[in-house]
């Protein structure tokens, strides 16, 4: 039988608590072993042991993430910690943080132990954590995330209030159109038949054609059911596709493309992320780190391949001694933020100067994150209403021709 790795807790003589690991090929051989070591066993597990359940949900993962960090500002080390909040929350996250916990107690980091149950958490977590731990700003840099958190709640929320009511209309008129295509737009179809000539309805080898906006109701009304199967299909794969790949970072790509190419939401996207990036430069300088290392890390927060690269040419600048505004003309950061981080240099108040910018894009990206419902939700109202006027063209329009062809008008 293959050995296994088991983590264990055990008491010694002294009443003194240890952690620590052995190699065994069962949980029996494992025990055994320990107590030859004139040990008292409290606790033993084999280390990397699946996790049932899917990944944490946001609320979860927000829960989870403000109570680990108010424990490492407290002092607590990471296994003490991860060892309360494993014994504090649900059901389900107490299983996954007891996870995380016993591969931290079988030797891994927390960054390690996160990654390799992955697909529970958001999808540049460990690397985030790895970076914090690397720079000693854990507790600050879960901060940042939190504060991020809180944001994307409010951005969710904001598209929710803005896409709610009209995704509510356009279902409807989606629902009336198929009765519509499927019961009413046949009997106009014998417009196209039977036709409209000069002295009436009826046949006739001059019969006027059906006026253009019905003739596209009638093509439309023909094609209801390929065209409401296509939507009912785009609906699903995009909600499989949410499901599947959420974690994955191919988001964080997806986010980057909004942020770059989407109105309306793309710019609130991009500040709250330069907010974010603000704040975790300024956790990283105040911590004691050089400029490119806080650089390093506060790409590492944001988790945006963008960003990434914005750092990098920050970077590549410093080194030959370029400005930063002009390394970031083409960039996704502003060439305002280069601008600052090189006059706080120069003025040694770095950590002041990133403080204002990460208090300043905040509250532009809450302003942004407000102004969505106010800007989204007329628009698309408007949308709608052009498209209720059209199919009423379009229903109308028959009775007008025919009206003008029996009096003559």
């Amino acid at each position: 039988m293959n050995e296994c790795s088991f983590g264990y807790r055990a008491q010694m003589e002294s009443g003194k608590d240890i952690v620590g690991t052995i190699n065994a090929e069962s949980e029996q051989s494992a025990r055994s072993a320990i107590e030859a070591l004139n040990l008292s066993v409290k606790d033993i597990w084999k280390a990397g042991t699946a996790v049932r359940g899917g990944p944490l949900t946001a609320a979860e993962f927000k829960a989870f993430n403000e109570q680990l960090a108010m424990l490492v500002k407290a002092g607590l080390p990471l296994e003490a910690g991860m060892e309360l909040l494993s014994a504090g929350m649900g059901k389900r996250q107490d299983n996954i943080i007891a996870a995380v916990n016993a591969d931290m107690k079988a030797g891994m980091t927390l960054a390690q132990a996160v990654e390799k149950h992955g697909r529970r958490f958001p999808p540049d977590y460990a690397m985030l954590l790895d970076a914090a731990v690397k720079t000693n700003s854990l507790s600050d840099v879960l901060v940042n995330l939190g504060h991020h958190l809180e944001l994307r709640r409010k951005l969710r929320e904001s598209l929710f209030n803005a896409l709610g009511y009209p995704a509510f209309v356009l279902a409807a008129m989606i629902f009336v159109g198929a009765i519509f295509s499927w019961y009413i737009l046949p009997l106009f179809a014998r417009f196209a038949i039977y036709g409209i000539h000069g002295n009436g309805f009826g046949p006739s080898a001059h019969s006027i054609p059906p006026p253009w906006p019905t003739e596209v109701l009638l093509v439309l009304g023909h094609n209801a059911t390929l065209i409401i199967g296509v939507i009912v299909a785009i609906v699903i794969s995009s909600i499989l596709f949410w499901i599947l790949f959420r974690r994955r970072p191919v988001m964080l790509n997806i986010r980057d493309w909004v942020a770059g190419h989407v109105p309306v939401l793309g710019p609130a996207i991009r500040v709250a992320l330069i907010a974010r990036w603000c704040d975790a430069l300024r956790v990283g300088v105040i911590s004691g780190m050089d400029l490119p290392q806080g650089i390093e890390l506060a790409c590492a927060v944001t988790g945006s391949p963008v960003m990434t690269a914005c750092g990098s040419s920050m970077t590549f600048a410093m080194e030959r001694g370029l400005p930063m505004d002009k390394a970031l003309m083409e960039s996704a950061l502003p060439p305002a933020v280069g601008t600052a981080i090189q006059n706080g240099v120069a003025g040694n108040n770095l950590g002041e100067t990133l403080t204002v910018l990460t208090q300043g894009y905040s509250k532009e990206a809450e302003r942004r994150i407000a102004m969505l419902p106010a800007i989204l939700t007329p628009v698309l109202l408007v949308v709608l209403s052009f498209i209720v006027a059209f199919v009423l063209w379009g229903l109308i329009a028959p009775f007008t021709v025919l009206l003008r062809s029996l009096t003559g008008s």
